[in-house]
């Protein structure tokens, strides 16, 4: 036996916000999405009519629409995921940049994976996800610090990296 169809009244306040939801170009599509979905049934649509109308699954639908009416708006937005914690404290993504913009090895010319990995005592692969996120790219930026061999002495010459990337001083 199919289950009654019970009416979802929406507020007015909470049917302008989903309305601007619909309207706003930076909102997530699947924000939009659900959206719709509490929309169409706010206007007195079944759930199998709003799946068939959005071409989506029944049980979506469903899930969306008790979501909405246990936790409000907030229950259409993601809940955080379960998954590893963070094993980079903050302090510790400070203390890599900060060495990778504001100071050069004794053994390079600039910082590798595995040197700054061993200086700030992380992994290789935690280093790059710090890089990556930065946007840092150490190994790529021009004008460093270079021996020059027709004179068997480093240049004066001594590159200081900027945060960004792709722009450098040079010290003379």
């Amino acid at each position: 036996m199919a289950r009654p169809h019970i009416r979802l009244d929406l507020p007015p306040q909470d049917k302008a916000i989903l309305q601007a939801w619909l309207r706003a170009s930076n909102t997530k599509r699947i924000l939009a999405e659900r959206a719709q979905m509490i929309l169409l049934c706010g206007d007195g649509l079944t759930a199998i009519e709003v799946s068939q109308r959005l071409s989506k699954r029944l049980g979506s639908i469903q899930k969306w629409r008790k979501r909405y009416l246990e936790l409000g708006l907030s229950g259409l937005e993601d809940q955080p995921r379960s998954g590893r914690p963070r094993r980079l404290s903050p302090s510790k993504v400070r203390k890599v940049l900060k060495a990778t913009v504001q100071t050069i090895p004794r053994e390079s010319t600039h910082w590798s994976l595995r040197l700054m990995a061993e200086y700030a005592q992380v992994s290789k692969h935690q280093v790059t996800a710090i890089w990556k996120a930065a946007d840092l790219k150490p190994h790529q930026v021009a004008g460093q610090r270079y021996f020059d061999l027709r004179q068997g002495r480093k240049s004066s010459k001594i590159h200081r990296p900027m945060l960004t990337t792709g722009t450098s001083r040079t010290v003379h």
